[in-house]
């Protein structure tokens, strides 16, 4: 599967999720260096009203947390 051009999300309803080729792999916040599991990748609006696609990552404490997937890279 092709990961998808998450800077310029497709009009799917917000809420909906999205494909992704790394569901389920190790993935790091580029800004934060913080790493976890991709566990889904969904569309999203901001607080400007823009769209973007948000990736939820489960930590290594069990805690899920949400970065926009365009700063997502794989995990070292």
């Amino acid at each position: 599967m092709e990961a998808r051009n998450t800077l310029h999300p497709s009009p799917e309803p917000v809420g909906t999720s999205v494909p992704h080729a790394w569901l389920g792999r190790g993935v790091q916040d580029a800004r934060s260096g913080r790493c976890g599991t991709l566990m889904d990748v969904c569309v999203e609006v901001d607080g400007t009203g823009r769209r973007y696609d948000a990736a939820y990552i489960r930590g290594s404490d069990a805690r899920e947390f949400t970065i926009p997937a365009a700063q997502l890279r794989p995990a070292p």
